[in-house]
């Protein structure tokens, strides 16, 4: 049994076989270690080691070092071969520097830290350039990396129309192709069923949710392809999350407007409203249209709905500058045809007035006003306008207004 005092006070005891191996204390709780038999005979009674007396080096013999550097023989006394090489001790007799003194006089020799060990970096300290001399204008850095920058040395459908784009449209179209098809059929037997009201409504949750993921995809993750719906099926980031931020966009922008829209969903809902109730559909639809954009791309990829205040809006809207007037232009284009898809032309006549067939633009619109066209349409220029919001995103946001980023 090994027995020790710890630095404490405490008394330790640990068997032979932890020797050199560490032990906790009971009353300071520190990690001690256990010392080997050797180790015993320097401890002191506080736990400390004393230092041991070294024992004197024994004399040289003047002419031992002559002799075995130009003696006849290569061989040492044990018949081992002589070691003709220098050693440090040879070196530093002859008067070499040492490698402090060649660290502090050398100008490419590393210096180290004695205590820590770390490589001491010179500092480059910049002179003033002296008065009246030419200053170096600041020339941009290149990137070559930002082929997706809004100057477009690569157009917008070209990125979006590439093979694995081309297949993400292509399920997005079914989902829009299926859901047309229930809603046409609801319509030709005037009612909707249990069964097809639920795959109505998963259909049109996946296709709003899908929308905000494109924004989030392009913009904040900083990629080039379309995202897959419903991603990889997280409930904040790419199901609820981006359901909720496009379905408050749209409420918030457009909401009053389907309030005062009686005949939008085909005179299903016919209401008497005054005059002037009726005319704050113009100002508000394009109010909503102004601001659209901004509160999407606010909402979708800022993380806070913090951004919404008034002044942060206006400040992305003035950093966005000529890109968000062709982002609104995008989105009232958006607007309109899934207005076209899901509410026919009825819809459109509540916006620009007049009655059924006043219009030579509705007769073209009639002739081929089957769902595959709208659907097509509201398909495209809807990814092309979130597409957009992405590339704004990545372009401006560092300089946006918004906090907690």
């Amino acid at each position: 049994m090994i027995r020790f005092p710890c630095t404490c006070g405490e008394n330790l005891e640990a068997p032979d076989e932890l020797a050199g191996g560490t032990l906790q204390c009971p009353r300071c709780h520190l990690l001690r270690d256990v010392p080997t038999l050797d180790e015993l005979l320097t401890l002191n009674d506080d736990g400390t080691y004393r230092e041991l007396p070294l024992a004197p080096e024994p004399a040289r013999d003047a002419s031992a070092e002559p002799m075995r550097g130009f003696g006849r023989s290569r061989t040492a006394a044990g018949g081992d071969e002589v070691d003709l090489r220098s050693d440090f001790d040879d070196v530093l007799r002859a008067g070499a520097p040492t490698a402090q003194a060649m660290g502090a006089a050398g100008e490419g020799a590393p210096r180290y830290d004695p205590e820590t060990g770390e490589l001491i970096r010179p500092l480059n300290v910049i002179q003033p350039p002296p008065p009246g001399a030419m200053r170096a204008q600041p020339v941009a850095a290149l990137s070559y990396a930002r082929g997706d920058r809004l100057g477009f040395q690569r157009p917008l459908v070209v990125q979006m129309f590439r093979p694995m784009n081309l297949f993400v449209l292509g399920i997005i179209l079914v989902l829009v192709f299926v859901q047309q098809g229930i809603l046409d059929f609801a319509r030709r037997l005037f009612c909707l069923g249990l069964i097809p009201m639920l795959a109505f409504t998963a259909i049109g949750f996946t296709l709003v949710s899908y929308y905000g993921t494109v924004i989030d995809e392009i913009g904040r993750v900083g990629a080039d392809d379309l995202p897959r719906p419903l991603r990889d099926l997280n409930w904040q980031d790419d199901t609820f999350g981006p359901f909720g931020q496009v379905l408050v966009a749209i409420v918030f922008c457009f909401g009053p407007v389907l309030l005062l829209a009686p005949h939008a969903l085909h005179g299903r809902y016919e209401i008497d409203l005054p005059d002037e109730w009726m005319f704050l559909r113009w100002p508000w639809f394009w109010f909503g249209v102004g601001i659209f954009p901004a509160i999407l791309l606010t909402l979708t990829t800022s993380g806070t709905a913090r951004n919404l205040r008034p002044d942060r809006l206006v400040g992305l809207m003035k950093v966005c500058g000529i890109d968000y007037l062709q982002a609104a232009g995008l989105g009232l284009l958006a607007i309109l045809c899934n207005m076209w898809l899901y509410f026919g032309l009825d819809s459109l006549h509540f916006l620009f007035g007049g009655a059924p067939g006043e219009y030579r633009w509705e007769a073209l619109l009639a002739r081929y006003g089957t769902f595959v066209v709208p659907a097509l349409t509201a398909t495209i220029v809807t990814h092309l306008f979130c597409w957009r919001l992405g590339l704004m995103y990545r372009e401006y946001h560092d300089r946006f207004p918004w906090v907690l980023q």
